[in-house]
């Protein structure tokens, strides 16, 4: 795990604390969310949770099957996987 020290007005800071923005679960949830809406693919499924891992599975199986004409074609988008 890293460290990182930040410093934000007082007033963010209290509104963030208020509202359990600074919480490790919370900001880690934060970034991954901003990264994957800034477009990265570095970051991918929270791989750390025994519970992804069939989803993941699942996921791959339905990506890499031979579509069969008139299928429809699977998003790219990762906000239409919710599990994810």
């Amino acid at each position: 795990m890293t460290e990182v020290r930040v410093t934000l007005p007082e007033a963010i800071a209290q509104q963030a604390q208020a509202a359990g923005l600074l919480k490790p679960d919370a900001l880690e949830k934060l970034l991954r969310d901003e990264i994957r809406r800034r477009g990265e693919q570095s970051v991918g499924p929270d791989t750390d949770r025994p519970a992804a891992a069939p989803q993941l599975a699942n996921a791959w199986q339905a990506i890499s099957r031979n579509r069969a004409e008139g299928d429809t074609e699977l998003s790219v988008d990762p906000d239409d996987y919710p599990l994810f």
